[in-house]
């Protein structure tokens, strides 16, 4: 990732996340994600729809992980917040099937009052093959 300054805590906390996340660092997790967190995820994949509560970021990838034996990776390129709203672009990538997908996403955070993320919503920019990659 590219160093921008001055960066807001906010665009840190978020790509902290992802390293929590792809570490399984469960104490991370919870400092940095609201216990009533909502992750929406568009699509027809395993993993869309809206998942809420303590797992609704982990739980939605753990099924992709498996299908695509540990090549799922979600590598943040720049992230840019303030006090309420953050955006990141990052590439998700994964092999299945003998069959490798690479596309960007934009993820756009919500934050609460305790500067933790309450709210998420993901935007592959291919949809079609995202899904294809996994159904």
């Amino acid at each position: 990732m590219n160093e921008r300054s001055p960066q807001h805590p906010n665009a840190a906390r978020i790509l902290d996340s992802y390293t929590a996340v792809a570490t399984g660092d469960q104490e991370r997790i919870s400092a940095l994600f609201s216990p009533e967190m909502v992750l929406h995820v568009p699509g027809k994949s395993p993993s869309a729809g809206s998942w809420s509560g303590p797992d609704a970021l982990t739980a939605p990838f753990r099924g992709l992980a498996a299908l695509t034996n540990g090549t799922l990776r979600a590598e943040p390129i720049h992230a840019v917040a303030d006090d309420e709203y953050g955006f990141v672009l990052h590439r998700h990538s994964s092999t299945r099937d003998g069959n490798t997908l690479v596309v960007n996403f934009v993820v756009v955070f919500r934050f609460g009052a305790d500067s933790r993320i309450v709210e998420a919503w993901e935007y592959p920019y291919d949809l079609y093959a995202f899904d294809g990659q996994y159904n």
